[in-house]
């Protein structure tokens, strides 16, 4: 088996979790999950533990899909890839929240936009579903002020993005969670 495998498996997932077919998704991440841990530490490897942990958390399964979000970023700081880790920590701090855990959400969101902010290239996109969580998970702690304050800092730091995220950003974070 090869890492082609492990891609064609994911790719059959990902099909059968945009064709509203969960348990066929399950399956072949299970499988891809399988068969990557037969073989060297890989992004693949990273992507089937994500989709799987995706499907858990589709399937009102938190508590799985914060384990496998876990061992996930773990591979991430293995394989130093830091913009997998970046969105990795920002899924299950997506978790967590829906958890209630707001305790252990918030370094997750925290360490997402640490991430973020040391590339100029981080997708506008994934920049701003990391702040707006943390935006909603400060408004519940009654720190609606620190939320505003928080991302237009971020993005003061880094000047020559500003035009770029400035109206996606602002969007975001003040639209209400739904």
């Amino acid at each position: 088996m090869t890492s082609n495998d492990i891609r064609e498996l994911l790719a059959r997932a990902m099909d059968s979790r945009r064709a509203d077919r969960p348990d066929d998704a399950r399956r072949e991440f299970e499988s891809a999950v399988d068969l990557a841990r037969t073989r060297p530490l890989s992004i693949e490897f990273v992507a089937a533990l994500k989709g799987l942990a995706q499907i858990e958390r589709d399937s009102g399964r938190p508590e799985p899909a914060v384990a496998l979000y876990e061992e996930a970023a773990t591979a991430c700081r293995s394989l130093n890839h830091d913009f997998l880790l970046a969105h990795t920590v920002r899924h299950l701090g997506d978790v967590l929240q829906d958890l209630g855990s707001i305790e252990r959400a918030e370094p997750c969101y925290l360490e997402a936009l640490s991430l973020y902010e040391r590339r100029a290239d981080a997708p506008t996109l994934d920049v701003a579903n990391t702040i707006r969580p943390m935006a909603i998970l400060r408004e519940t702690q009654g720190e609606r002020r620190r939320r505003c304050c928080y991302g237009q800092r971020r993005f003061d730091s880094t000047p020559n993005a500003m035009s770029r995220w400035r109206g996606g950003v602002r969007t975001a974070v003040a639209q209400p969670h739904r």
